[in-house]
């Protein structure tokens, strides 16, 4: 009788083991692939393609201040730039190197939401302008052929 007793705690212990290792009839779906987010498209001027180009010459492209920054562009020659204010306080694009403007070219003093007359430029270079009012603004000018 002993052996018996043994033999069915044997047998139920085995059951019960088969039973909870046993294979799960529905199959597990493979992970899903996340796809990979598209790079974000830098900010660019208005009217800038990607490349740092106007569009077309003669285009007009219009370049934001916005968080105390000046955007630094790149152009072609014979388009106009107008600079428009976003900030809640008053702005300037002057040309010159920070705090010296050359007297080459700048905008008036520009109040929130106030855009400048458009400046068209035709000479190719590298050129610096900044700020007046927060010298420490200050960014590029390229103009390609």
């Amino acid at each position: 009788m002993r052996h018996a007793v043994v033999f069915l705690i044997f047998l139920m212990l085995t059951t019960a083991l088969a039973v909870g290792c046993g294979s799960d009839p529905t199959p597990t779906p493979a992970p899903e692939s996340t796809p990979t987010p598209e790079p974000a498209a830098t900010p660019t001027a208005e009217g800038v393609s990607e490349d740092g180009g106007a569009t077309e010459p003669g285009a007009t492209v219009t370049s934001e201040i916005a968080d105390l920054t000046l955007e630094d562009l790149t152009i072609k020659a014979g388009t106009t730039v107008v600079w428009k204010n976003l900030d809640s306080v008053p702005h300037t694009a002057t040309s010159g190197a920070s705090p010296a403007a050359d007297g080459d070219w700048g905008t008036d003093v520009l109040g929130r939401d106030q855009s400048a007359e458009g400046i068209t430029f035709t000479e190719t270079g590298t050129f610096a302008y900044f700020c007046t009012i927060h010298p420490n603004m200050t960014a590029t000018l390229t103009v390609t052929g």
